[in-house]
């Protein structure tokens, strides 16, 4: 099941650079998981443990850029 998360948020920042700050940021984040990691392109993708809300039990998961825009 894939979800998209879609935000709506009003800003005096050029679009450029929130844009840019978000891949900053979420390459960051799979670097964190994967070093080897150099770009974010459709594909990419990294495996990591989740753990769920009620229980904190650990499960497998993984993280796919899908579409970039």
């Amino acid at each position: 099941m894939a979800t998209t998360l879609s935000y709506d948020y009003s800003t005096s920042h050029a679009l450029k650079d929130v844009y840019d700050q978000v891949i900053k940021d979420q390459l960051q984040y799979f670097q964190y998981y994967n070093k080897k990691i150099t770009s974010l392109e459709k594909g990419t993708r990294i495996k990591i443990d989740f753990y769920t809300k009620t229980t904190k039990e650990k499960v497998r998961g993984s993280l796919t850029i899908t579409k970039l825009i």
